[in-house]
């Protein structure tokens, strides 16, 4: 079974499950996946590391940290 037709599979059994509302397969952006599925609201345009924590609904401790731990390895 190639890539697609397993995304589109999945897509398949999660369609009319509750919580999966709003599924969109996507080319994925790493080079190492071939589709990604998603499902709910978009998230926010512009990668920035404190939307998106509050898009996904990490701790705002979390929120604050994180960037400042990567920014720090990097």
């Amino acid at each position: 079974m190639t890539q697609p037709k397993i995304g589109e599979s999945i897509r398949r059994l999660l369609l009319g499950r509750p919580g999966f509302w709003n599924l969109r397969i996507y080319l994925s952006p790493w080079t190492d996946t071939c589709h990604v599925l998603r499902w709910g609201h978009e998230p926010p345009c512009g990668g920035h590391d404190a939307v998106l924590g509050r898009f996904y609904g990490y701790r705002p401790s979390t929120i604050t940290t994180y960037p400042r731990e990567r920014t720090e390895v990097g």
